[in-house]
């Protein structure tokens, strides 16, 4: 993907975030649902109907040969097996030109969205208490917890030694749950959702997010802008 992506470190974050993409609750079969949605992107060079997706990424067919092949040098057993099957259905499965990639993605994502939903709506029904526990502090990817330090931490004194401006210091980006602890941080599940983007995003880029933000800002090389530039596209361009 050339304009938006540019990067096969970016592809491969989304590609496994999606294969472990965790809906368990509904009744989705998500590896079926995902080879199909890979199989038609994989094709959309040789869709007749996908001009404008051409355009945009001229490169894509020869991006996801090379990223189907750093997938399948993972050492990821379910990452692998779900690689293998995607790479039998391009090559047992001729693509009919005539039919609309685009939309065949289109498709899944609206699916995954509608599972994501559910999920989301079922989870917030459990939630017992009106703030995150500490263990589900500790199980929010960093990027969360960077983001919850510096929105519940308001004693001024205090924010000066963890922050300079909103960013976290350098010392200590290892150290959040450490800080988490010292300071005893109380986050309300109004605030988690603010700084995690709820209301910004549709739920399966919001479960995205939740569940493999580190791994994907990472891919961006901790370029947050860019990361959210590109989720809002695909949350454009697909739902």
């Amino acid at each position: 993907m050339d304009l938006v992506f540019g990067s096969l470190e970016i592809l491969k974050s989304f590609a496994t975030s999606l294969i472990y993409l965790d809906l368990s609750k509904t009744d989705a079969n998500q590896e079926d649902l995902y080879i199909n949605f890979a199989y038609h992107l994989y094709n959309v060079h040789a869709s007749n109907k996908c001009v404008f997706a051409n355009f945009l990424f001229p490169n894509s067919k020869k991006m996801y040969d090379e990223l189907l092949l750093q997938l399948m040098e993972i050492d990821d057993e379910k990452i692998v097996n779900v690689t293998s099957k995607l790479l039998k259905k391009i090559y047992d499965e001729p693509y009919d030109s005539n039919l609309d990639a685009t939309e065949f993605a289109n498709k899944f994502f609206s699916e995954m969205n509608k599972f994501a939903n559910i999920q989301q709506t079922l989870t917030d029904s459990q939630r017992k208490s009106e703030n995150l526990t500490r263990e589900e502090l500790l199980r929010c990817s960093n990027l969360d917890k960077h983001a919850i330090l510096n929105k519940c931490i308001e004693n001024k004194q205090v924010r000066k030694t963890y922050f300079k401006k909103k960013k976290l210091r350098t010392e200590f980006v290892d150290k959040l749950d450490e800080i988490i602890d010292k300071l005893h941080i109380n986050c309300s599940w109004v605030i988690f959702d603010k700084v995690n983007k709820k209301k910004k995003y549709q739920p399966l880029i919001y479960d995205l997010m939740r569940k493999n933000g580190d791994e994907i800002l990472k891919a961006f090389h901790h370029q947050k802008d860019k990361m959210n530039f590109c989720l809002m596209f695909i949350q454009k361009f697909y739902l």
